[in-house]
């Protein structure tokens, strides 16, 4: 209850719906200037992000960034690298 409370979460998909599909592809909550400035489609960004986020170096780095704004994502050199791990990562948390 306690992370329900002070807890934040970003969904992939914004589930709201007016046409009663429950993904639809136009409310996806990754930014689409920000997947076009890495090269990559939303579902890779959606990847990288959560990879970054998941990588101890960048927890350690920006820890009081963290508390009290929503994170900064850098550009990082091997970001397809990132993306891979970060896929790697949600399918080891969510399955």
């Amino acid at each position: 209850m306690h992370l329900l409370d002070t807890g934040q979460g970003f969904m992939h998909y914004n589930n709201e719906s007016s046409d009663g599909s429950l993904i639809p592809v136009e409310r996806d909550n990754v930014s689409e200037e920000f997947a076009e400035k890495l090269g990559m489609t939303k579902e890779e960004t959606y990847a990288y992000v959560y990879g970054v986020l998941n990588l101890p170096a960048y927890q350690t780095k920006y820890a009081n960034d963290l508390k009290k704004d929503l994170a900064r994502i850098p550009i990082l050199k091997d970001k397809e690298q990132f993306a891979k791990i970060g896929q790697a990562l949600l399918d080891l948390h969510i399955n």
